[in-house]
């Protein structure tokens, strides 16, 4: 007797989990470095509305309907500055 079969939909489940929390993963590396580029703007007193408009968007990443499968990261307002 043959145990342990997953089905397709097991499988597909399976695939669904390592795929969100590998965008979850991008995910929070990018929020970490849109932090770093406020704190770096917010102390030189420059505005840095759009970068945390941009923090707001790749937060709430998870909630897209597609998740994970498509994925808007919306769009960076412009060039990171530091590392």
């Amino acid at each position: 007797m043959i145990k342990n079969i997953k089905s397709a939909e097991d499988i597909q489940a399976d695939i669904d989990i390592k795929k969100a929390a590998d965008v979850r993963a991008t995910r929070n590396v990018l929020v970490d470095r849109v932090t770093r580029e406020i704190n770096r703007l917010e102390d030189a007193g420059k505005d840095a509305k759009a970068w945390r408009d941009y923090r707001v968007v790749l937060r709430n990443v998870p909630e897209q309907a597609g998740f994970p499968q498509e994925i808007d990261w919306g769009k960076q307002p412009a060039a990171f500055t530091g590392k």
